[in-house]
């Protein structure tokens, strides 16, 4: 990289004449600024008084794909030329993407357009499936992965996403025999894919394959995720010092593993460890209360915020639906600490 880097300003050199056309030069030159970011060199872009090659609408559109901070750019050409959809991409990521935009919805319409105009683009169509995914509509997010899989059918992205669409809807099998297909390919993703299998063969009560998926997961990703889910499937074992060193070591990794410590204070109870599972409770309760606090909080930033009242009652959802299962958490969690403390005081 170093070296292309270097190389750089000689290509500008270069392409400031040649045998192709001013505006393929300047096309190109554009190009390379944009790469390596610096597009801000290019300041006539920016004015109102443009040349009759920065002017053409390629060129406008190649400034506004540089980054989100040229949206205005770019949405300033499609306007001035509605039949240039391909700028729909650009500016339907940049309004997904920024929470602050208040458009998420006019964004998700772009890319369906844009998908609209080219169906023959994996790339657009898992755009719509990571849109519908993150916004927790499951059946939404499938159709949008099998529209990219029926073009591209070993497309890593559009198979990982169908298979967390699957998981969340409950469709097991089918959710592990397309994590099968990422880790058959074998380049892209293949941890992910360990891990839903793992998953999904965990939530069927298939345990020996479960154990196996996830220790290849492991040594793919060794995140506080993988450890948990490492943990839950030693506890289904009835393995409790593999469990309990799984869960310990999701704890470590992230303090924040609210759920690695709660199952953490489940294991060391039923391993007779009094003072020790209080200790994870009690760090389970403080992991819990301040996500609940987060919660209100973005609740609160949504309402307040822009959008439409579909889009806060949408965002508002999801995160009502976690609060439901923090607010249970809770409870689970005071009791558990009730009964160790009983313990812990008729033993002094």
């Amino acid at each position: 990289m170093r070296n292309i880097r270097a190389s750089v300003p000689t290509w500008r050199d270069a392409l400031v004449s040649g045998p192709a056309s001013e505006l393929f030069r300047s096309y190109l030159d554009l190009a390379l600024v944009c790469s390596f970011g610096r597009v801000g060199e290019n300041a006539q872009s920016y004015t109102g008084e443009l040349d009759p090659v920065t002017a053409v609408p390629l060129y406008q559109y190649a400034v506004g794909i540089c980054d989100a901070a040229k949206a205005p750019r770019l949405q300033a050409m499609r306007t001035a030329n509605p039949d240039f959809v391909d700028a729909d991409y650009a500016l339907g990521r940049y309004l997904v993407e920024d929470p602050s935009s208040g458009d998420q919805e006019g964004g998700l319409r772009r890319l369906q357009s844009v998908a609209a105009a080219f169906p023959r683009s994996p790339a657009i169509a898992v755009w719509v499936g990571n849109t519908y995914r993150v916004w927790e509509e499951w059946p939404a997010a499938l159709e949008a992965y099998d529209a990219a899989l029926a073009v591209s059918p070993r497309h890593p992205d559009a198979l990982i996403g169908r298979t967390i669409a699957l998981s969340q809807l409950g469709r097991a099998q089918e959710a592990i025999a397309t994590a099968t297909t990422v880790i058959d390919g074998g380049q892209w993703m293949v941890g992910e894919a360990y891990y839903w299998r793992a998953w999904n063969q965990l939530r069927l009560g298939n345990l020996p394959m479960a154990r196996e998926d996830a220790d290849r997961a492991l040594t793919q990703m060794a995140n506080a995720r993988v450890f948990v889910l490492s943990g839950v499937i030693e506890w289904r074992m009835r393995r409790l010092d593999g469990a309990e060193r799984d869960f310990q070591r999701a704890v470590t990794i992230d303090f924040g593993e609210c759920e690695g410590a709660f199952d953490l204070g489940i294991v060391r109870d039923e391993l007779r460890q009094v003072p020790q599972s209080l200790a994870a409770f009690r760090q389970a309760g403080q992991c819990n209360d301040l996500s609940i606090k987060l919660r209100h909080e973005a609740i609160a930033k949504i309402e307040a915020g822009p959008g439409t009242p579909s889009s806060h009652a949408r965002d508002a959802a999801r995160h009502q639906r976690a609060l439901r299962e923090l607010e249970e958490r809770r409870d689970e969690i005071a009791r558990a600490i009730g009964a160790l403390e009983k313990v812990a005081g008729s033993s002094n």
